[in-house]
């Protein structure tokens, strides 16, 4: 394995209401303990690293996890200029509603929370999380600064009560830079080197690919963080018969033909360049020697939806998150069952000769009934290793088995991580036909 970059800090910064008066030093310790944080040190810093910070404490913190951690802990005035600056690029953030942008513009403080990621990042970062929901309980936005995310108030709050960590993609973002669907687009995330990796990139992708292409380096971006960084130019699959391998960026570009997005020209002195791999497809040339192409090679395969494959990491949390907010998904289920919304769920079937219990297929069904214990469902995958079921079969299913679960409607997709979005929207929009709110 590739040894990590030195990691920067994980930062984050919640902006409290408008007008809201800002927690005291001698305030912080009392707010951490009152969520069951066990503080074990607290030093007030005399020379902040935070820039325009009004005070800021060195802490070191046990959570309910039993490990310790060092977190630096401060008070700000609010980025306002920053924060907008980033809502105006041109990129979908889901979930902000105008009452989020407006709570921005009009906040004065906002408290702040960094600490370096160990061997855990993604418990590190619901760690971190947690800290900040317990100094800002009031949070009404959040701004990661790493991966230039920002979210609504109500996402830290879930994050912070739940017993599953924010899902890997979480840990980055991938930004998209390009002319449109009819132009090659570079992509790119910020967020994973916090975490020990390098940052992911893709070249030479059509315009109109990048969405598909953006679900490759998510996974991929998944992989690295929890099995480490791969050799450069050493193959490894993201899917079924989707292979990819990784190579620095400085020598990427001459794989990839000039005029495209993501060149010298294109690259900020102190961002995008340093320890950052592109992603491309690996193919035998004459004489054994390797060629490398755009994962626009993949565009047959990925319209044809296949396999993708999650980390343990990612499965374990998504199947311990999907089953604690299963309860949302009935009540919605029960509201809006008779409209012409989908309810799936992801079940995982152990396959065939299985060598343990985790060896399992993950595949998605259609619900047609929500019972206490299970579900009258279809399958909507071909499986590759469970004999025992096909596309189309129509069953009881039971949910010990629940891996996942969505919830499609003419407000757009929603899953266990994001329904509190869909809850919102819902209390938004009075017109959304069987609204319990109406």
């Amino acid at each position: 394995m590739v040894p990590h970059p030195e990691r920067p800090a994980s930062v984050v910064l919640a902006v409290r209401p408008p007008r809201a008066q800002p927690a005291s030093i001698t305030e912080v310790r009392s707010l951490l303990e009152g969520a069951g944080i066990e503080v074990e040190s607290f030093e007030v810093s005399t020379e902040p690293l935070a820039r325009a910070a009004r005070y800021e404490a060195l802490v070191t913190a046990r959570l309910v996890d039993a490990s310790a951690r060092r977190f630096r802990i401060w008070l700000e005035p609010a980025p306002v200029d920053f924060i907008e600056n980033i809502l105006g690029m041109e990129l979908p953030w889901r979930g902000l509603l105008d009452e989020d942008r407006e709570n921005v513009a009009a906040a004065t403080w906002a408290m702040g929370v960094s600490t370096v990621f160990e061997d855990r990042p993604l418990w590190d970062f619901h760690a971190q999380l947690k800290v900040l929901q317990a100094v800002a309980p009031d949070t009404v936005f959040v701004l990661d600064a790493e991966s230039f995310s920002p979210r609504p108030g109500p996402w830290l709050n879930e994050v912070a009560s739940s017993l599953a960590p924010p899902s890997p993609e979480s840990l980055f973002t991938i930004h998209a830079v390009g002319d449109g669907e009819d132009q090659p687009a570079w992509l790119h995330t910020h967020g994973l080197e916090r975490c020990g990796s390098i940052e992911l990139e893709m070249l030479d992708v059509p315009g109109d690919f990048a969405g598909m292409a953006g679900q490759l380096l998510n996974v991929a971006g998944a992989l690295f963080v929890e099995r480490g960084v791969p050799e450069p130019d050493e193959p490894f699959e993201v899917g079924q018969g989707l292979e990819l391998c990784w190579l620095p960026w400085e020598e990427a570009l001459s794989k990839i033909r000039n005029g495209v997005p993501g060149h010298h020209e294109d690259r900020d002195d102190d961002v995008h360049v340093g320890a950052r791999g592109v992603l491309l497809v690996p193919r035998k040339g004459l004489l054994g020697r390797r060629t490398y192409k755009s994962v626009a090679e993949y565009r047959a395969i990925m319209e044809d939806n296949p396999l993708l494959y999650l980390s343990n990491m990612a499965t374990a949390r998504a199947a311990l998150l999907a089953k604690e907010r299963l309860p949302r998904f009935r009540a919605l289920w029960e509201h809006h069952r008779e409209e012409e919304w989908v309810f799936l769920v992801k079940l995982g079937y152990q396959v065939d000769h299985a060598e343990d219990e985790h060896d399992r297929e993950h595949l998605w069904f259609q619900v047609h009934e929500v019972r206490d214990d299970d579900v009258e469902a279809t399958c909507l995958n071909a499986p590759y290793a469970v004999s025992s079921l096909a596309e189309g079969q129509r069953a009881r299913h039971s949910l010990t088995k629940l891996s996942d679960w969505s919830i499609l409607c003419e407000l757009g997709r929603f899953d266990a991580e994001n329904v509190g979005e869909l809850e919102r929207l819902l209390q938004q929009d009075p017109h959304v036909k069987g609204n319990p709110d109406e």
